[in-house]
C-alpha cells in the first residue's frame, strides 16, 4: 500500500478503495503502514486516503484491519 515516493501512496489507496467499493478491503498486519522507514510521510498519507475512502463510500465499503494484538494497540 505504501509507494516509493510522496504522492504515489494516495493514488494506490484510491485505486484500492475503488476496487473494494461495494465489498471488503482486508488489511492484514496493518501496523506495518506506520512502521516503515517512510512511515511519517507515506504511512500518514495512506491512512488519510483510507479514511477519505471510508467517508466517501461509507455505505459501500468495509475495511477490516488485522494484526498481532500488541502491535495493533500501538497502531491505534
Amino acid at each position: 500500500m505504501i509507494a516509493e515516493y510522496q504522492g504515489q501512496t494516495a493514488i494506490k489507496i484510491k485505486r484500492l478503495g475503488n476496487r473494494a467499493k461495494v465489498g471488503v478491503l482486508f488489511i492484514d498486519e496493518a501496523y506495518c503502514i506506520i512502521e516503515s522507514e517512510h512511515s511519517d510521510r507515506h504511512g500518514r498519507e495512506s491512512l488519510t486516503e483510507l479514511t477519505k475512502a471510508l467517508e466517501y463510500y461509507c455505505n459501500d465499503l468495509v475495511v477490516i484491519i488485522a494484526g498481532y494484538t500488541n502491535l495493533m494497540e500501538r497502531f491505534f
